[in-house]
């Protein structure tokens, strides 16, 4: 993920914005809209329309002011003003706010990880766009980036292709950056046109030197150029300087990945090698601490949303819109966490490996489980079933907060995640599978033996997939838990899958489990005790996972 990206592109949303129907535009916010941020009167005319008793400047003001925040990296805050700003417009059918309450949304979500959001959200402010060509074009050239960064080239390609013949035929002038060094990546990527994408980031480098281009301008490039590993030596060590100068440890760790000539900084091996580790380190740091946070957020907005909503199906006994939408934005909030791919695991240090091994698996955690949970409440509702609906979304709640503590860590004691395991097991068995019988047998002596945090919700998941819907009768899924010799062995077992057709060792769960078992493996003393056996058959299934017994 390249957070930087998403400040140069606010700033080009902007300048495509101004002329996106400006009579639309209060005369107040134009006016603000004017003033340098810098000036001594730009933050209390901000201040002032926030303040304002008129609701539409109000948006306005906190739309502002998002923008403002999220340039300074100021994330959450701008989620806080955003989330206003953009009920306002949506309920007041004011499309030019909307449109660019979006292109500021996207910007917000991609940097906090929630790729797959991104793409609609760009989608939707081009459509109401489509009558303003510049405008549309702003909005496209985002989409592009994005789609670049996801490695879909040919239609970034197009819509590459489509903007910057529009930007040349209104300005005579593009985006150097737009221009150079993303269409540089996408021909790079597409392949074949090397020489002409070799030129373009050649450009592109040349600005690194002109003042008049913001910072947030050449820490793209370079991210791009890096990426296309295009520069010389000489280059990444001016690339270091200049990310160490703006604390961004997240380009400085990309770049020490490709230096070599350690004598450029003045630096032994040694001492290079301790820079990309804490370099790394503080990018982990950093975004792991704004995940945090943001699910922290996610969490009393979504309260608050709910208590919002329960009042007004109070007055509409409207229980169906009030849990559908309830269930929406819980499910994209932790979707978007679980989404995240952090940078920092591009780093290839033993010593982190673990860690970013762990970080992989927490992030790619069947997201679809919560949209199979949206899916049970509509169930419920559909049966006129409110109460149990309501219960269902509290225990779904009480499990995703006891999920995210243990997953928080690398390693949990085995009491610890079937704890956690309950809750989910009461979701499963409320929703569709009270046939099935689930049991346990955990040894004494290994209740508090450590294992890799969060292993056992998807073979459960699993069996509750192809057990519960096997049989009706006789359906149970057994785990069992003990110490033979030095090896703590965990066995998950259920009926089997019937008639169903079950293709073993494919499952999205599983295969992430084997992919962290073998981490773990690599860097561990005895490697032969960390395995992942399974067996599928109709009548029974089994799935056997053995590990170091440590306390």
């Amino acid at each position: 993920m390249r957070k930087i990206t998403v400040v140069i592109f606010v700033i080009f949303a902007l300048v495509g914005c101004q002329r996106n129907r400006p009579t639309a535009v209060p005369v107040e916010v134009r006016e603000v809209s004017k003033m340098r941020g810098d000036s001594a009167v730009y933050s209390p005319a901000l201040e002032g329309l926030i303040a304002s008793e008129n609701e539409e400047l109000r948006a306005w003001g906190l739309y502002l002011s998002a923008r403002d925040q999220l340039a300074k990296m100021a994330t959450l805050g701008a989620l806080d003003a955003l989330f206003e700003s953009e009920q306002f417009f949506r309920n007041d059918n004011n499309s030019t706010g909307l449109s660019r309450v979006l292109l500021i949304k996207a910007h917000l979500y991609w940097m906090l990880g929630a790729r797959d959001e991104v793409v609609p959200i760009s989608r939707e402010a081009m459509r109401i766009r489509a009558e303003d060509p510049l405008a549309w074009a702003t909005a496209a050239g985002n989409l592009s980036t994005y789609l670049l960064d996801l490695e879909r080239f040919e239609e970034a390609l197009i819509l590459s292709d489509t903007v910057l013949a529009i930007f040349k035929r209104e300005y005579d002038e593009i985006n150097p950056s737009e221009a150079y060094a993303v269409r540089a990546q996408i021909l790079r990527g597409i392949g074949g046109r090397e020489k002409e994408a070799d030129t373009l980031i050649a450009r592109a480098l040349e600005l690194l030197y002109d003042p008049k281009v913001w910072e947030a301008d050449k820490a793209n490039i370079y991210f791009r150029a890096l990426d296309m590993r295009f520069l010389t030596q000489e280059q990444v060590a001016e690339c270091i300087r200049f990310a160490k100068r703006l604390n961004q440890f997240d380009l400085e760790a990309e770049a020490r990945k490709q230096f070599t000539d350690y004598a450029l900084m003045n630096e032994t091996e040694s001492e290079h090698r301790d820079a990309l580790y804490q370099s790394t380190a503080l990018a982990l740091e950093r975004t792991q601490t704004l995940q945090s946070a943001f699910m922290e957020h996610e969490v009393v907005r979504n309260t608050q949303v709910m208590e919002t909503l329960r009042r007004q199906a109070l007055l509409r006994r409207n229980w169906l819109v009030v849990v559908l939408f309830l269930g929406s934005v819980l499910v994209v909030s932790v979707v978007m966490v679980y989404r995240n791919r952090l940078n920092a695991n591009r780093a290839t240090m033993a010593r982190r490996e673990a860690e970013l091994a762990l970080e992989d698996y927490k992030n790619k955690l069947r997201p679809h489980f919560l949209f199979n949970q949206l899916n049970n409440v509509y169930g419920f509702l559909a049966q006129d079933r409110v109460e149990a609906a309501q219960t269902y979304i509290g225990d779904l709640g009480d499990y995703l907060r006891s999920l995210m503590g243990v997953l928080d860590r690398t390693f949990a004691t085995v009491e610890e995640e079937m704890a956690a395991l309950g809750g989910f097991v009461l979701l499963q068995q409320q929703a569709s599978y009270d046939h099935v019988n689930f049991r346990t047998e955990i040894s004494s002596s290994v209740k508090n033996a450590l294992v890799p945090s969060g292993i056992l919700q998807p073979l459960v998941e699993n069996g509750f997939k192809y057990a519960g819907k096997a049989s009706q009768k006789g359906a149970y899924i057994k785990i069992v838990a003990q110490q033979v010799g030095k090896v703590l062995e965990i066995v998950v077992e259920d009926s089997g899958y019937g008639e169903t057709v079950r293709k073993g060792g494919t499952g999205h769960g599983l295969t992430m489990l084997e992919e962290r078992f073998a981490s773990y493996a690599k860097s561990s003393r005895k490697p032969g005790q960390w395995k992942v056996e399974k067996d599928f058959g109709k009548q029974k299934s089994t799935v056997k996972l053995t590990m170091p017994f440590r306390t």
